[in-house]
Formats: structure tokens, C-alpha cells, sequence
């Protein structure tokens, strides 16, 4: 296919990156005419190799960024993967999570929200943070003991009664100290000596 387009001249540079190794070539087409009589000068040269490096130096940062999020993305997907294997009974619950999480954001947004919600809106990194603390809201259990983990029950009868005579304790004690209050309350001031 034919447009017309006619190369007259071509000045190409190494862009180099901070660590003087060539990361790509940046390539300028036809100058124009009325500037230098159209031709590529050592001025041109200099500025253009002084831009290639800084353009070196954007693309390595976000190279480096994106490997950063890859990394990251790396271990979430590696902390959910241990905190499901520790209870193998609620697989796949974190990405429920997530998803019914991510869902509920963005159909706040796109209903508008109501009340103090009304009008919120999410950037991209928000949404993406909503995402990674709805996959590890469960983190904590990777410090819990299997055998309170994965138990049957939810307390063990003795545990249930130690409970018990903890609650007893404590609400023995708080009537204690509200009997003393209003028996403080209701006795006249000493008399000044």
C-alpha cells in the first residue's frame, strides 16, 4: 500500500540507561526544511541523546514498577494460597471475598451511592487495594493453632465452662464496684476536721 510518504532523512541514537547499557534506539524522520536546510545536526545529536536517556530512564521505572506489581501480586496470591491450606473447609473463600467486595464497590459507584455514599468514587489504585484486603482479611489465621483452626465445634465443653465462670467473674465484679459507687454516692461528706 502506497501513501506518499517519502523518508528524506533519518538521524537514529541509543538511549542509553543509567547504567550505560543501550536499552533501545530512539529514530527522528525529515527534519523540517526551513530549519538547518532541512539536514540532522551534532546539536540535534546531543538533544536527541539527552532525551533518549531520559526516556531510558522512564521506560526502565516502569519496567521496575511493573515487576514490583507482579511481585506483589505474587504474594498475595501466595499468602491466600497458605491461609486456605490451613483450613482446607473454606477454599476459595478469599476470592469470594474479593469478588463480592470489588462488586460492591463498583455498584456504588454506578448506582451513585445514597446517603454520606452518595458520590464516592475509586481510583484504580483504590479498587486495587479494596481487592487485596478482601483477599487477606483471613490473613491473621496463619498464626492460629491448627487445633483451634479446624476444631468441630466452636468451643469444646470445657472451654465453654471455663468462659463461663470468666463471664460469672467479671460481672460479680462490676457489681461489687457498682455498689460501691452508690454507697459513696449516698453517704454525707466527712466533716472537716
Amino acid at each position: 500500500m502506497k501513501t506518499g510518504y517519502r523518508t528524506r532523512n533519518i538521524m537514529a541514537v541509543p538511549m542509553w540507561s543509567v547504567d550505560n547499557q543501550v536499552f533501545g534506539v530512539l529514530q527522528v524522520l525529515n527534519k523540517r526544511t526551513d530549519v538547518d536546510e532541512g539536514r540532522f545536526t551534532e546539536e540535534d545529536q546531543e538533544f536527541l541523546t539527552a532525551f533518549g536517556g531520559q526516556a531510558a530512564s522512564a521506560l526502565q521505572s516502569a519496567l521496575l514498577y511493573d515487576e514490583i506489581q507482579k511481585l506483589f501480586e505474587g504474594f498475595i496470591k501466595a499468602s491466600v494460597y497458605a491461609i486456605e491450606a490451613r483450613d482446607p473447609t473454606t477454599s476459595g473463600h478469599s476470592e469470594r471475598v474479593a469478588i463480592l467486595t470489588t462488586g460492591l464497590a463498583e455498584s456504588m459507584e454506578k448506582g451513585g451511592g445514597a446517603g454520606r455514599w452518595k458520590g464516592v468514587k475509586f481510583t484504580v489504585d483504590e479498587m486495587r487495594e479494596i481487592r487485596y484486603a478482601s483477599l487477606l482479611h483471613d490473613f491473621g489465621k496463619v498464626g492460629v493453632r491448627e487445633d483451634v483452626l479446624i476444631k468441630a465445634n466452636k468451643l469444646y465443653p470445657y472451654q465453654a465452662e471455663l468462659l463461663s465462670h470468666r463471664f460469672d467473674s467479671c460481672a460479680a465484679r462490676w457489681r461489687r464496684r457498682r455498689t460501691r459507687r452508690r454507697s459513696s454516692c449516698s453517704s454525707p461528706p466527712a466533716a472537716p476536721r
